[in-house]
């Protein structure tokens, strides 16, 4: 039991924050066989955690994948994460506006949320893009100026 929860956290971890659209009974192999929500999800998690995993990031078994902006905004983050660490720490930078402008958001709205949630956003000391990318939609999504202004 100990290990099959640790595997469910883990699978959670790993591929939770990536599934924005792709609750653990919206697809997979679980959808495929079974109707109801619970089977589903239980059939995804315990049953079969790497073909829903897999299908999660790779848009298969009726999953919706990772989005394309994502997938580049995940690749910039990755390449340019020591450089981001720094400059949200002060608010400014060339790499925080390479971000913004990714995000399809104003660069001063997107530094200053980026300073103010440094250490949630670029805090660990190497890039964890799941969690990145899902704390950053979050705040966008909840600031006043930015969730309008934002095409992401």
């Amino acid at each position: 039991m100990r290990s099959t929860l640790l595997l469910f956290l883990l699978l959670l971890t790993w591929a939770g924050p990536s599934l924005a659209s792709n609750y653990i009974d919206d697809c997979g192999f679980g959808k495929k066989i079974a109707r109801n929500e619970v089977v589903i999800g239980v059939i995804n998690i315990f049953i079969s955690p790497a073909t829903y995993a897999s299908a999660v990031t790779s848009g298969t078994s009726e999953c919706s994948g990772w989005s394309e902006i994502d997938q580049l905004l995940g690749i910039y983050i990755r390449v340019n994460y020591e450089s981001l660490q720094e400059e949200a720490s002060q608010g400014q930078g060339p790499h925080l506006e390479g971000l913004a402008r990714l995000a399809g958001c104003p660069a001063s709205g997107l530094s200053e949320l980026s300073r103010i949630h440094h250490s949630e956003l670029f805090g660990a000391s190497s890039p964890q893009i799941p969690e990145i990318l899902t704390d950053l939609h979050w705040h966008i999504q909840n600031h006043p100026k930015l969730s309008q202004g934002c095409g992401w």
